[in-house]
């Protein structure tokens, strides 16, 4: 998917670009602070970007397959936010 972008976005980037600077202060080879915190229970996990949090849940189960289909099974991914709860533990 491409974006297109505006001449003034354009014009910004590639002056930041030349300048060797970002929108958030930092330089272009400084990266953001990486944590990455364990939860209360077995897959849990909350990862800290920056100011960015993401917060991961990975539950497994097995169940029997159908008896027409025995060597089948299933992968169920949920993927939620938590719009409700801006800043994570």
């Amino acid at each position: 998917m491409f974006t297109n972008y505006s001449t003034n976005e354009t014009k910004f980037t590639l002056n930041a670009l030349k300048e060797g600077m970002r929108i958030d202060g930092r330089a272009l080879d400084q990266y953001r602070e990486l944590t990455i915190r364990m939860g209360n229970s077995n897959g849990q996990n909350i990862t800290d970007l920056g100011a960015t949090s993401v917060y991961t849940d990975i539950q497994v189960s097995t169940s029997t397959p159908d008896q027409d289909r025995p060597k089948e099974g299933f992968i169920r991914i949920n993927v939620g936010t938590p719009i409700t709860r801006p800043k994570l533990p």
